[in-house]
C-alpha cells in the first residue's frame, strides 16, 4: 500500500506533534466534544438481574475496538430512567477509564438494544460539529491518542484517568468537512480489510494448531509409520 504525503506542511507549534498538513489545525480534545460523562452501577444490579437495561463496562470492550455483548450486566429500567448521564446513543465513543485496561476504546456503530448505558468504569464521549464521530474514534484509539491518554493516568494500585484528561490531549485534524469524512471513510475500509485478513490468518493458525496436535497423537501412538519420511 503506497501512501502519498500532502503537498505542503507547517509546524504545528507542539513539539511532539511536529509538522502537520498546511490546512490542518491542532485542537485540544475537549474542544472536539459536545459532552463527556460516565455511568453508574445500581446496587443489586449486574449479574443479579434477569431483565433490564444493558450496562456496558470495560469487560465488554475489546482491544480491537469491537464490543463483546455476550455476558450482559444489567440495571433496572427504573434506575436507567433516573440516570443523568451515561445513556448510550449510536456513534458514541467509549473509553475504559480505570483498571488494568485503561485506554481500550470503541465506537457504538449500532445499538443492539433499544436502551443501553455505560457503568462507572467507562467514559462516554460525544463528538461536536467540529469532527466526525468515526474520526474521533480513530484519533483516540490510534497510537498518539492512546499514549497521550496513558500519560494522564494517576494512581498506582488502581490507576485511572479523570475528566481533566480531555484538556491535556491534542489532535491535529483538517478543517474541511469533506476531508474529515474522507479520512474516516478510508480508515473504515482499510481497517475492515485488515480485520478480515486477521480473521482468515487466525483460522489458518487454529487449523495448523489442530493439525499439529493430531499429527503428534498419530505419530506417538503408532497410527502412522514415519520411517524414511521427511517432515
Amino acid at each position: 500500500m503506497k501512501l502519498k504525503p500532502y503537498p505542503e506542511y507547517r509546524d504545528s507549534g507542539i513539539q511532539w506533534i511536529g509538522e502537520i498538513p498546511e490546512r490542518w489545525e491542532v485542537h485540544r480534545l475537549k474542544f472536539l466534544l459536545s459532552s463527556l460523562g460516565s455511568g453508574s452501577r445500581e446496587t443489586g444490579g449486574g449479574s443479579q438481574l434477569d431483565e433490564g437495561v444493558f450496562s456496558l463496562g470495560g469487560e465488554h470492550i475489546n482491544w480491537d475496538g469491537t464490543l463483546n455483548l455476550e455476558n450482559p450486566k444489567l440495571i433496572s429500567e427504573e434506575y436507567y430512567n433516573k440516570m443523568n448521564q451515561g445513556k448510550l446513543k449510536e456513534n458514541d465513543v467509549l473509553l475504559v477509564k480505570d483498571g488494568a485496561t485503561i485506554g481500550k476504546t470503541a465506537i457504538l456503530r449500532k445499538k443492539e438494544f433499544e436502551k443501553m448505558a455505560v457503568n462507572e468504569h467507562v467514559f462516554l464521549m460525544r463528538s461536536n460539529k467540529r469532527i466526525d464521530p468515526k474520526l474521533l474514534y480513530y484519533l483516540i484509539c490510534g497510537d498518539s491518542g492512546f499514549k497521550q491518554i496513558k500519560l494522564t493516568e494517576a494512581g498506582s494500585a488502581q490507576g485511572g484517568i479523570n475528566q481533566d484528561f480531555i484538556a491535556k490531549v491534542y489532535f491535529s485534524i483538517p478543517e474541511d468537512k469533506q476531508d474529515k469524512a474522507a479520512i474516516a471513510s478510508y480508515l473504515d475500509q482499510a481497517t475492515s480489510k485488515m480485520d478480515k485478513t486477521i480473521k482468515l490468518i487466525e483460522k489458518k493458525i487454529n487449523f495448523l494448531e489442530e493439525y499439529k496436535s493430531s499429527l503428534i497423537h498419530h505419530v506417538v501412538t503408532g497410527k502412522v509409520d514415519v520411517k524414511g519420511v521427511e517432515a
